[in-house]
């Protein structure tokens, strides 16, 4: 192990922390990976005192936290609260002193706490968003191909065509589209470089690109189904919403089964759409933890740490994937 250790620092190819748990400690320690609460601070003693102010903004984003009563006082004796539209409004006239230490109190406490997710935090919503969004539009497409529609061959080709194309094109499709083609339909700008909206952007692809293949799992289940039970139930009268709970959907569990844990993991380890649509920007809002691992491995030579991370992700898709399993296959053997 020390000789490992000694050959790595000496080609500087990683950490002398290659082996052992100090990676574990320092990923933990790791803002940008571990979901946390930030102070964004919302005043800046360059600009102009602001002269009306909401109540609730007021309240929540600046009087709360300030702990010192004479603070608060002097606040409150320069901004006057109008009941009227429940708003402070700004003495209209104050000293240079006053002025200054007005600035000197909302620059500190003038804040609100958000949260930032972290690569972690990206990782479970893009995993959650993907599988639900997925499976629900494939299953939906699914039964409405399973009729006796007109083109109904050709509908399902066309569905199924984006999991044909390389993940890579696909991608690069849909940058193209970001850029010149939704601003024109939304009035939107900028989607892919907007801390805001770049996650939704790339779980839109993502479910775009990945329904067609669940699609044909689900219609593959669907033709598994006896016609006789779902004739036999039109006959008892039975509603289509009661054959689709009570009929369609328990027969339906094993290919349940199939796209849950294929969406699932393929979420959890999801690489190529990001690398080409973002590259984990802006910042770190849409980096998923395999994208962090080639990062921290292949750009930053901290294999270690890449090391110890991939570990992580190998024991949570275990965890998840097992449970899910599980539940799913009891659930079978009781129907």
């Amino acid at each position: 192990r020390k000789e490992i250790k000694k050959i790595l620092k000496s080609v500087d190819v990683s950490s002398i922390n290659y082996i052992g748990l100090a990676n574990f400690k320092e990923m933990c320690n790791d803002q940008r990976f571990i979901p946390r609460l930030e102070k964004r601070y919302l005043y800046n003693e360059f600009d102009e005192l602001p002269t009306v102010i909401g109540k609730r903004a007021f309240n929540k984003k600046l009087l709360d936290n300030i702990s010192e009563q004479s603070e608060r006082d002097f606040l409150l004796l320069n901004y006057q609260f109008i009941a009227s539209n429940s708003t402070y409004v700004l003495k209209e006239e104050l000293t240079e002193e006053d002025t200054t230490k007005l600035k000197s109190v909302l620059k500190e406490k003038m804040y609100e706490k958000v949260l930032i997710p972290g690569v972690i935090g990206f990782t479970l919503f893009f995993t959650f968003f993907n599988v639900l969004l997925s499976n629900f539009l494939a299953l939906t497409l699914a039964l409405i191909l399973d009729t006796n529609m007109k083109y109904k061959n050709l509908l399902r080709s066309m569905f199924f065509l984006p999991n044909v194309i390389s993940l890579i094109i696909v991608a690069y499709l849909w940058s193209y589209m970001f850029r010149l083609i939704f601003p024109l339909i939304t009035g939107i700008s900028v989607w892919l470089g907007s801390p805001k909206l770049a996650p939704y952007a790339v779980v839109m692809v993502a479910v775009w690109q990945g329904c067609g293949y669940l699609m044909v799992i689900y219609l593959a289940g669907l033709q598994t189904i006896p016609a006789e039970l779902v004739e036999v139930s039109e006959v008892d009268g039975a509603k289509w919403y009661q054959r689709l709970f009570f009929i369609k959907f328990p027969l339906l569990l094993p290919a349940f089964t199939i796209c849950l844990f294929y969406s699932l993991s393929n979420s959890l380890r999801t690489f190529d759409i990001v690398m080409a649509l973002t590259q984990g920007g802006p910042g770190y809002v849409t980096t998923p933890i395999v994208v962090d691992i080639y990062k921290n491995a292949f750009m930053q030579n901290r294999y270690g740490f890449a090391t110890a991370k991939a570990v992580l992700l190998c024991l949570i898709i275990m965890l998840i994937t097992g449970v899910q399993l599980f539940l799913m296959k009891r659930r079978e053997v009781e129907l």
